[in-house]
């Protein structure tokens, strides 16, 4: 997600009004602050400075099937009204209320359960919806929310991106990664659990402008001075994902055999935009291959003037200003659908977890431009994503700050949000990964992990048993170290000259030196004499020494690590 919002950010002027909703937390289908993230049979509140709550979870009794936006925006004040149904499914005997993300001083006019009125309670931040009867387990019920009101930015995500973006009475785009869905409509704001029915989004604007949202156009119609856009998308769906945007748009049509291509852009950069965005179909292909068959019923971009890149499902959203007319924005592009496959069609079942989808998003940059290019484009790619990892770490020590882990132990969004961490350290650890297994089995792994979670959920560790299952090797080590520590490994190496039983050999040393308790197993590749006479030699090492005695000719120079794309280290001496 968010390729560009590294600067992006700092480019488009927003104006926001940051706000906490006073509320109380009285309900007692909310815990007490303090409880542990990984009781999974309490909920959590976490507190900013203020005390108000920003991040709520909410005992989850039900399963949502499919979420309906009918919505009618103001695209001058950035109002808007709504409607909401969300289908569900009972998970529990005698459920007889449902609690739903829903955060702002909201104007509800009206909740329905299957078409009856139903009581409700809203504390700014959850909806609490009586049922009015029983539902047993299985048995299905659908929940209906109509209310006006302004969108808000979450006052936590400090990226700044606005959840309802509009502009000059002509533009409007949505944003709900990664906790803003609840800003804008009732929901389960969780990705653990999808819409596997998708969603429907209806959207009313005026009659010269266009709106598109996720999934195909199922339905035109005028009315009065406005017209109505009727979207539907049948796929399983993050709350995240869900999107829709406003715009006096152009459309250039393309294809990817039968998987319609569908972009959406402004007049003034058609030309801009057919060049960019020309090799999306080759990029589908390349992925197809690695991965999978795409997995949606379309795919397409979308210009879009609020937003930063955004993978939303069908649509993503790419930034007006990357779209230059020289392939510069091709890195984002194939981030941007790579997330199709990571994050859309196999979905992370919490946010921490981001790093895991960001960071293969990432490497699929590499990955286009290894099919595009050849491997010294890909290995120039991965360099970059190094550099950027060891910029945001040096600037971390000069700040006398210690490292992190690319696996946040919160929710804090600038935890979840570190680009040069979150993004590319991650992105530099599938490409380790790559080199421990081998293209083989690493492509295998990757492979059989999105086919046996299609439309489901991924974490941690189900890439990790997923790897160790095609590989046959024990990773827990590997990403215990590179996943869930922090920092990298600096190394020194020595040698010395020994004969042994008349046999001239090479003493190597390599020893782990850096100032925290983490060691690093990896496979480095050295040079045994530091001259090259001898070929490169890949040598494993684990813990703070590792030594290994290579056969030689005859007595040469001391040994050297190499260093090369696929490793994050600072070889800080040798001799």
């Amino acid at each position: 997600m968010k390729y560009v919002k590294p600067f992006i950010c700092s480019l488009l002027l927003f104006v926001f009004v940051l706000f906490h909703v006073p509320a109380s937390l009285a309900d007692d289908d909310l815990a007490s602050e303090g409880k542990h993230l990984d009781d999974e049979s309490s909920s959590f509140v976490s507190n900013d400075d203020n005390g108000s709550p920003t991040y709520i979870f909410l005992k989850h009794q039900f399963d949502v099937r499919k979420y309906t936006l009918d919505v009618k925006p103001n695209l001058n004040s950035g109002k808007i009204k709504a409607t909401t149904t969300v289908k569900c499914i009972s998970d529990k005997k005698g459920l007889k209320k449902i609690l739903l993300n829903f955060v702002g001083d909201w104007k509800i006019k009206k909740v329905m359960v299957d078409g009856k009125a139903a009581n409700w309670k809203h504390n700014g931040y959850v909806l609490n919806i009586k049922l009015g009867s029983k539902f047993d387990s299985g048995v299905g019920f659908e929940a209906s929310v109509t209310y006006k009101g302004t969108p808000q930015p979450d006052p936590e995500f400090h990226w700044e991106v606005p959840t309802f973006y509009v502009q000059d009475g002509i533009y409007a785009n949505t944003h709900f990664e990664p906790f803003q869905a609840r800003y804008f409509y009732p929901c389960f704001d969780e990705p653990s659990d999808k819409a596997e029915e998708g969603c429907d989004v209806i959207v009313t604007v005026p009659k010269n402008l266009t709106a598109v949202a996720n999934g195909l156009l199922i339905e035109t119609k005028e009315k009065g001075k406005k017209k109505i856009f009727h979207y539907s998308h049948k796929y399983p769906i993050a709350t995240y994902l869900i999107a829709f945007a406003v715009a006096p748009f152009e459309v250039i049509e393309d294809k990817c055999g039968k998987i319609p291509v569908i972009h959406h852009v402004f007049t003034e950069y058609m030309e801009r935009a057919e060049f960019d965005f020309e090799r999306t179909p080759q990029m589908i292909r390349c992925f197809s291959d690695l991965f999978g068959p795409y997995p949606f019923e379309k795919y397409g971009m979308v210009m879009a003037h609020g937003s930063p890149g955004m993978e939303h499902q069908t649509i993503t959203f790419i930034p007006t200003i990357v779209v230059t007319g020289d392939r510069r924005v091709e890195n984002g592009v194939a981030h941007e659908l790579s997330h199709h496959w990571w994050g859309n069609a196999v979905t992370i079942t919490d946010f921490r977890d981001i790093w895991l989808k960001e960071g293969l998003c990432r490497y699929c940059e590499a990955l286009w431009l290894e099919r595009a290019e050849g491997a010294e484009a890909r290995d120039y790619r991965v360099q970059q994503f190094r550099s950027y990892y060891f910029t945001y770490d040096n600037v971390r020590r000069n700040n006398g700050e210690e490292p992190l882990a690319i696996y946040p132990r919160d929710y804090q969004t600038e935890n979840l949000y570190r680009w040069r961490l979150t993004y590319s350290k991650s992105a530099t650890v599938f490409h380790m990964l790559r080199w421990e297994l081998g293209d083989k089995k690493f492509f295998k792994g990757l492979k059989k992990l999105y086919n046996d979670n299609l439309h489901g959920y991924v974490d941690g560790t189900k890439l990790k048993n997923t790897m160790e299952s095609v590989s046959g090797k024990d990773l827990d080590d590997f990403f215990q170290s590179w996943v869930y520590s922090p920092g990298h490994p600096e190394f020194e190496i020595s040698s010395s000259y020994k004969t042994v039983e008349g046999q001239l050999k090479n003493e190597i040393i390599v020893e782990q030196v850096q100032d925290f308790a983490t060691t690093f197993p990896m496979t480095l590749l050295i040079d045994p004499d530091g001259e090259g006479a001898l070929a490169a030699q890949r040598m494993f090492v684990s813990g703070r020494s590792t030594s290994f005695d290579v056969d030689v000719p005859a007595q040469a120079g001391a040994a050297q690590i190499i260093d090369t794309p696929w490793h994050v280290m600072r070889v800080v001496s040798g001799n």
